[in-house]
């Protein structure tokens, strides 16, 4: 029996840790100095808030609500919530409590308050935490815990986040659970406000609850005297908290008693730990310590400490606890915390020896239990639409990352895309830029050395007919000598009547004639140089070059010389290693007057073709090769600087 005894004991820890957990403070989250979103603008809202949630009797509190409510002080949302709070803390009537709430959201001035919408659904996670109804704890703490975040509420948002974490433990998944909690816890104690540290307070006892579902009392208790630790600090230097209640910035004690409050129902873990563990000792020091506080008389906290009584064997006091709770909270609540209570009862009783007390409350027990048991059905369901819905919200979760994540690639990838492109697109206007300039430069040297090159050519020929009406004149000087000198020759022979002697002179003089011609002929280099002045002239004056099919054998023909030597005279007189890059030379300099005609509407074809290339890809080959652009590239550089000058 006392096996059994102990065995609920521990699962009324709970229902016993929950219960005070959420009947502390109205679950709007936070009590800071901003208690409400109202607070600028409806002051009647916020004063009433903070009457019920820092009261102890509640008592005038309906009266209020109803009385601002007559008036048009609140409006129907903001009403229903508050009526919500004070059955709440009064009355504990966790259901009720979720159903008003529910007529609160209902209600037109809570459409589009999202601040009021996010009080309502903490009070409703905090009702379903305490009736055990996991399902809806799960849906409203979700809720609260988004909406919380979208309003900037730390406190709430972290304490939403442990609710889910012990969620999660009930479902079975204990350890993302108890890191979502501590990290919870963790977050909170960055912050040095009252809504933080309330938070952090109401996350610990949740963590408690959680760690003895898991059976870890060791837990428990590093964490209690930690707690402990830091409300004997807050004790002791209230002034350390920062953005406290209004009214408890001017009542100090109140403040006071709440942190004690607190401070009572850590001791009544530690107790129950210590007790579970087998640390008798301990267990009586941290219970003895519990009854010295005054915030232990209350109901709520000898509800929590009814397992460590039972684990001590301290069952005159244990059955005196359940006998305050049937007269002062009734009986026959059809939940299975309450049939759990009416077994530990009986055992109780069992253990004191009183047979008749032991079989009334089981028999109360057993009556409660073909009730429980349509219940447990519908739980079960519940429990599995819950895991459903966390599944199904987790997997929606996911997928919305995925897509975020997917979206975000995405747009790195086309703004890296587009980065590529202007740079890409900067780099080659600036190149081009760079190679206009440089066709430019070109383009104007090249045009100097074509003035040059025209004005050469000009002074030459005219050098060169110079030359050639001085050697006319000397050869025609020469000519009329020899004229004399045969006149002079034949008049003297004549007269002395000598015809053989006459012969004789003009075959001599015909002979040296024909030996200064023959000397003349002898010199190879200047006869050479005169066969390419020939060449060259020739080709330049009729134009030979702009003929396709002009060819080697055209000059042999045109000139009766043999086509070695013609390519010799070209070679070594023309600078060029060939007949064919001397032609291309002089069709690329007309292919360049060509161009230079901006009027003119030639195409880059019809031009190669007029300048006697036989393809437009040699033309355009050779072009570059000469002048280091294309013609295409030569056109529009000559155009600009045409137009700059």
């Amino acid at each position: 029996m006392i096996n059994r005894l102990k065995i609920m004991d521990l699962r009324m820890l709970p229902l016993a840790v929950l219960s005070m957990v959420m009947v502390l403070l109205a679950a709007c989250g936070g009590n800071g100095r901003r208690t409400s979103p109202y607070v600028d603008v409806n002051t009647d809202f916020n004063h009433i808030y903070e009457t019920i949630v820092t009261s102890t009797d509640l008592s005038h509190a309906k009266g209020m609500i109803k009385k601002a409510y007559d008036e048009e002080r609140i409006g129907e949302g903001q009403k229903k919530y508050l009526e919500a709070i004070v059955v709440y803390r009064a009355e504990a009537r966790f259901d009720s409590v979720i159903e008003i709430c529910q007529q609160a959201l209902d209600a037109s001035d809570t459409k589009g308050d999202k601040t009021l919408t996010y009080c309502i659904y903490a009070l409703m996670t905090n009702s379903a935490v305490a009736s055990e109804n996991n399902a809806s704890m799960l849906q409203y703490a979700s809720a609260t815990e988004t909406l919380a975040q979208e309003l900037g509420r730390k406190d709430k948002e972290f304490e939403m986040k442990a609710t889910v974490g012990y969620g999660m433990v009930l479902l079975g998944n204990s350890e993302e659970g108890l890191k979502m909690i501590d990290q919870a816890l963790a977050d909170l104690m960055k912050y040095d406000s009252w809504n933080c540290l309330n938070s952090y307070l109401i996350a610990s006892k949740i963590k408690v609850v959680a760690l003895h579902i898991l059976n870890r009392p060791a837990d428990v208790v590093d964490l209690c005297e930690k707690v402990i630790a830091l409300l004997d600090k807050g004790i002791a230097h209230p002034e350390g908290i920062k953005d406290k209640p209004l009214a408890w910035e001017k009542d100090k004690k109140s403040f006071a008693v709440m942190l004690k409050l607190y401070r009572t129902q850590m001791l009544a873990f530690l107790s129950n730990a210590h007790a579970e563990m087998g640390n008798r000792d301990l267990a009586m020091q941290s219970l003895k310590e519990f009854d010295q506080s005054e915030q232990s008389k209350s109901l709520d906290s000898q509800r929590m400490i009814v397992p460590a009584l039972g684990e001590l064997k301290l069952f005159d006091r244990m059955l005196a606890v359940y006998a305050k709770i049937d007269k002062e909270d009734g009986g026959d609540t059809i939940t299975e915390s309450y049939r759990d209570e009416l077994e530990l009862k009986a055992s109780a009783a069992s253990a004191k020896g009183n047979r008749e007390l032991e079989r009334h409350y089981l028999r109360r027990a057993q009556n409660l239990e073909d009730t429980l048991h349509e219940a447990q059905n519908m739980a079960l369901m519940a429990h599995t639409l819950s895991v459903y819905k966390v599944h199904d919200e987790q997997m929606k979760a996911q997928d919305a990352k995925a897509a975020a994540k997917l979206m975000l690639v995405a747009l790195v990838a086309l703004a890296a895309i587009v980065i590529f492109v202007v740079v890409y697109m900067f780099r080659l206007y600036k190149q081009k830029q760079v190679v206009a300039l440089k066709n430019k430069a070109l383009v104007s040297s090249i045009e100097k050395a074509l003035e040059y090159k025209d004005r050469y050519e000009m002074a030459e020929r005219a050098l060169e007919d110079a030359e050639n009406r001085a050697c006319e004149a000397e050869r025609n000087s020469e000519m009329m000598r020899v004229a004399i000198q045969r006149t002079a020759k034949g008049k003297e022979i004549a007269l002395r009547g000598d015809n053989a002697g006459l012969d004789e002179e003009l075959s001599a003089v015909a002979a040296k004639e024909a030996g200064n011609a023959n000397d003349a002929s002898s010199d190879n280099s200047e006869d050479a140089s005169s066969l390419f002045e020939q060449i060259d002239r020739t080709i330049r004056d009729e134009r030979l070059y702009l003929n396709p099919d002009f060819h080697r054998q055209t000059l042999v023909d045109m000139f009766h010389s043999d086509r070695n030597r013609v390519g010799r005279v070209i070679k070594n007189f023309s600078g060029f290693s060939n007949l064919s890059a001397y032609i291309n030379n002089y069709r690329l300099e007309y292919a360049y007057r060509l161009l230079r005609d901006l009027d003119s509407k030639q195409t880059i074809d019809s031009i190669a073709k007029a300048s006697g290339f036989s393809t437009v890809r040699t033309f355009q080959r050779l072009f570059k090769d000469r002048y280091g652009m294309t013609p295409a590239e030569f056109r529009e550089s000559y155009s600009g600087l045409r137009t700059n000058e």
